[in-house]
């Protein structure tokens, strides 16, 4: 079974390679027959089913599209900033619900972009390796609408951890920004508060109080 979802074990597949994040490999996913799981050293990492790139397999990513689906009306354009690219699955998402968004995904790991891009193509999106850091100081201020990371970089992107709140605080000053961490203690609490957070949370996150935080952020979600 996989620890994503409880499904039958992926079919093998040679497609895998050596990235700075470990060995990242896509298997297909035996359930759906267009659908790949990508994974990391064995921990799977994304999903995405190129026959319905509306379907989320993952909880949180369903929690991420749904958040989405309220940002503007539905099937209305929006530009989404991707710090991060993995499989794109959300990046798909977007794309399909909501038909000319422009988006823009930043990965600074080449090797696994190259795997993503030969594998699972995707046309819709802009797709650039390098990191987070150069990509925030060059954009327009307001330049998205909404801007999907992950807190957990270590560096990675080209941003040591809670720094990426203090860019999108510089340059989206009245984005909400809610921090979940699997790395947290009182420190890095008080830091990120001190940085603009609106919420914090450590891992594992109760996914109800996220999804009442968002909503009494006023974002109309279903509890």
């Amino acid at each position: 079974m996989t620890r994503a979802s409880g499904r039958r074990e992926a079919r093998p597949s040679a497609d895998s390679v050596e990235s700075i994040h470990g060995r990242a490999e896509l298997l297909r996913d035996a359930d759906r027959r267009a659908a790949w799981l990508l994974l990391v050293d064995g921990v799977p990492q994304s999903h995405v089913d190129l026959d319905d790139p509306g379907y989320l397999d993952f909880e949180y990513v369903r929690r991420l599209g749904h958040v989405i689906d309220t940002a503007l009306p539905p099937g209305q354009p929006l530009r989404v900033l991707h710090l991060g690219a993995g499989a794109l699955t959300l990046a798909r998402y977007v794309a399909a619900t909501r038909p000319g968004s422009p988006q823009l995904a930043v990965e600074v790991d080449a090797a696994l972009l190259d795997l993503v891009r030969l594998r699972l193509p995707l046309r819709a999106v802009r797709v650039r390796v390098g990191d987070a850091r150069g990509v925030l100081e060059r954009l327009r201020a307001g330049s998205f609408d909404v801007v999907i990371a992950d807190i957990r970089m270590s560096g990675m992107l080209g941003v040591e951890g809670l720094e990426l709140l203090s860019y999108i605080k510089r340059y989206w000053p009245g984005t909400r920004v809610i921090v979940m961490t699997a790395h947290g203690s009182d420190d890095v609490q008080q830091d990120a508060r001190d940085r603009g957070a609106d919420r914090y949370f450590t891992k594992p996150v109760n996914i109800h109080d996220l999804m009442r935080t968002i909503a009494d952020m006023g974002v109309p979600v279903r509890l």
